[in-house]
């Protein structure tokens, strides 16, 4: 084991930590360290996989960094990151190969790289991670072209119209804090039905962002560093006339799917819940919480069929802070009724399923350690 490996550990005291759903900075900065760590490893052993065939677009992906570390990195080290590099480990290699060179190709645009090349498309559209995405295609190609820093996309066929191209866009909460809108990225269906946002829309979530952190910072500031350490980007998600909708996946740690259209309590609810079950998969991701083949289920009260034990370990975390959530809005007005019957609705029915996980046989120990902090 190297050094660099011996760094990237948990300490009980950190589970413990991460058990309160308040960790520290510096083990938020181990936890993010850990993702983007585990995202260049799949994207080496992407190519590593391929051989010969991708040492040109791993080449370019290298010039690209040199050039321009930073934002190389941002691509490379993307919340999707993690999913697309599974599923290139698993795909066929022509696939995987055109994955790899449309990821080394914008990242060398990103960098400011002269670029000529073409890249092919399966679909009706070109994503380019960090970078955007062309559509309204002629023809199953698209040109790359990059001179100077203008980049430029076409067609490889004379007299062809030029796809056209939607550049990715970003949701400022603060200042100095912004986090990417994935509207383009190909993966985010997983996550739910996605919304598409006129200008005027995205405007008006940004701004119920921008107040439901707000009001992190100042009503729920022990989650609030969660928040801002491991919120990258967003999905915007189609609403139903229910209730609202929102969700993460253990695949893509950094991004969060949901509705945006909601009053500003709820979007705050929203951003702790899920940023707690991106925390919980970062942590699972260095000191795995659950053996490999688990065997057991669980019926929890909250969902309609039986929950395997990572699934239950979930709910159970993120319950804690959304308990604690809804306490903290009764304490502020004691007659919110709502907030007084999902906070006592939520702990009765959380308590004795922690309680129940606990005696899984599916836990490690570190998944032990983290549901005996959950008792506690």
């Amino acid at each position: 084991m190297t050094a660099s490996e011996q760094e990237l550990v948990l300490s009980e005291a950190q589970i413990d930590e991460i058990a309160s759903g308040q960790p520290t900075a510096a083990t938020l900065a181990l936890l993010s360290t850990g993702q983007a760590a585990l995202r260049r490893v799949l994207l080496w052993s992407v190519a590593r996989r391929l051989g010969e065939p991708a040492s040109e677009a791993f080449a370019l992906l290298g010039s690209a960094a040199e050039a321009a570390r930073e934002a190389v990195e941002e691509i490379v080290v993307r919340p999707f990151a993690h999913d697309w590099g599974l599923r290139a480990l698993t795909a066929d290699p022509e696939t995987a190969l055109t994955g790899l060179r449309t990821l080394a190709t914008a990242a060398a645009v990103r960098a400011g790289l002269d670029v000529d090349t073409t890249l092919p498309v399966t679909g009706d559209e070109l994503f380019l991670p960090g970078l955007g995405v062309a559509d309204r295609l002629h023809c199953g190609t698209v040109t790359v072209r990059q001179a100077a820093g203008e980049p430029a996309l076409g067609c490889p066929h004379p007299g062809a119209p030029a796809p056209r191209w939607r550049a990715a866009r970003t949701v400022g909460l603060t200042g100095d804090w912004s986090i990417t809108l994935e509207e383009h990225e190909p993966r985010r269906i997983v996550l739910g039905r996605p919304l598409a946002l006129t200008p005027a829309a995205l405007q008006a979530a940004e701004v119920s962002l921008q107040r439901a952190w707000a009001v992190v910072r100042a009503d729920f500031p022990g989650y609030a560093p969660t928040v801002r350490h491991l919120l990258r980007s967003l999905v915007a998600l189609a609403g139903d006339d229910t209730r609202s909708n929102s969700s993460s996946s253990p695949v893509a740690v950094g991004c969060i799917a949901m509705d945006l259209d909601v009053p500003v309590p709820v979007t705050t609810h929203m951003l702790i819940h899920e940023t707690q079950h991106l925390l919980l998969a970062a942590t699972d991701d260095l000191a795995p919480l659950c053996v490999a083949d688990c065997r057991e289920t669980f019926r929890a009260p909250w969902k309609h069929f039986p929950r395997p034990t990572p699934a239950m370990l979930q709910g159970v975390f993120a319950h804690s802070a959304v308990i604690e959530y809804w306490l903290t809005r009764w304490r502020a007005g004691e007659d919110d009724r709502q907030a007084l019957w999902n906070f006592t609705y939520l702990r009765e029915v959380t308590s004795p399923a922690i309680a129940e996980v606990r005696g899984s046989a599916d836990l490690t120990t570190a998944g032990r350690r983290l549901v005996d902090g959950l008792l506690a």
